[in-house]
């Protein structure tokens, strides 16, 4: 299982990152609408939808964020046998966490 102290790891790795992608993906948006050159046509539409639906992406992990589910199963059987008697031991445990 992964710890508390990871998840809180990867929390701010995802929001720094999301942060440094809006930034780049708006001096992207910038620099394609301002100083690209008339022969690229429409190419630069292409790349300008691109930056936009990155720019929506990064948005939406910045804000709803990432759930991360585990679930696990552990099962033991455990069998003794001694003389007559019979001892069946069984033993599962079922585990799930949400992390947001």
């Amino acid at each position: 299982m992964l710890t508390e102290e990871w998840y809180e790891v990867e929390h701010h790795t995802q929001d720094v990152c999301g942060i440094i992608s809006l930034v780049t993906n708006l001096l992207l948006m910038f620099l394609i609408l301002t100083k690209s050159p008339t022969a690229l046509g429409s190419y630069k539409w292409l790349m300008v939808y691109t930056t936009l639906f990155e720019l929506t992406y990064a948005l939406v992990n910045l804000f709803a964020g990432a759930v991360s589910f585990i679930f696990s199963i552990h099962s033991e059987i455990t069998l003794f046998s001694v003389g007559t008697n019979v001892r069946i031991s069984f033993h599962c445990v079922s585990q799930i966490e949400i992390q947001s």
